[in-house]
């Protein structure tokens, strides 16, 4: 699946669907249970103490970010921002004010789309570990410590991730790849969008790039380098989707152009990989 949380300055991507109830181990309660009585901001650390920033774009998804920032209620103590890219839709601006007044960091730029969103969000926070998480998704409880951890544990590693479950018009576990695969990359992006980087390999690729796909970009360029990866068992984001979005054929050809441009040598050299 290819998504995130854009605006009119986006790349292509899957709709995403409304909320259902769950227990612990699913997707949380809707906006009215959580807005009643879940409006409570991550445990306070700065950069200084805390091992990951993560970051959260939102344009136009004031029902869902509130989700997003609530699931983070019980990770280790963490940096927060929530990036708001421009939401020009009332709703969502009362709602990214309630969580600016409940304590979340929330950053108003101009439109620019999902990577410079990200970007500002980066910008402003210092923990070594980045973790974006779009804000239309869910983070699984625990995932901040297991990935932190499994990177603490491996320095050769630059990212971690774990796997997905989806939700909305589809419910399944999507496991993703067990490590960064440069031949593999070149055919299909086995990862995911919201691995937790390690802030100094983010800043070497330049970040995310103003493309179709930011996200299998960004892994093509780790692997470009040849650095590695960990990938961390179960469940680490309920990502939720639509079937009414699939991409287009259009965007997704020159998605790839786009990426074959960028990242030439592999493409060019992955039968020999």
């Amino acid at each position: 699946f290819v998504g995130h949380s854009g605006g009119p300055h986006t790349s292509i991507g899957v709709r995403r669907t409304g909320l259902e109830p769950r227990s612990r181990e699913g997707p949380p309660a809707p906006i009215e249970t959580v807005m009643g009585s879940r409006l409570t901001p991550p445990l306070p650390a700065d950069g200084r103490s805390a091992r990951v920033a993560v970051v959260i774009p939102c344009f136009n998804e004031g029902r869902e970010v509130v989700e997003a920032w609530c699931s983070l209620a019980d990770e280790e103590p963490h940096e927060a921002v929530i990036v708001d890219d421009g939401s020009d839709d009332p709703e969502t601006r009362s709602v990214l004010e309630i969580l600016r007044r409940s304590g979340a960091q929330v950053i108003r730029r101009e439109n620019g789309g999902l990577a410079a969103a990200r970007g500002t969000g980066v910008a402003a926070t210092r923990a070594p570990y980045v973790l974006p998480l779009d804000g239309d998704d869910i983070l699984a409880p625990g995932s901040l410590a297991r990935l932190a951890d499994a990177l603490d544990a491996n320095e050769q590693s630059v990212a971690a991730w774990g796997d997905l479950r989806v939700f909305g018009s589809i419910d399944r576990v999507d496991p993703k790849g067990t490590r960064i695969d440069p031949w593999l990359l070149t055919h299909v992006h086995d990862l995911h969008s919201e691995l937790m980087i390690r802030r100094e390999a983010l800043a070497a690729v330049g970040g995310w790039h103003d493309v179709v796909f930011e996200d299998w970009d960004l892994t093509l360029a780790l692997a470009g380098r040849g650095w590695k990866g960990t990938h961390v068992p179960g469940t680490q984001v309920y990502y939720r989707v639509d079937q009414g979005g699939l991409l287009a054929r259009a965007p997704y050809e020159r998605g790839l152009d786009q990426l074959r441009s960028r990242h030439a040598d592999l493409f060019l050299g992955r039968r020999g990989l």
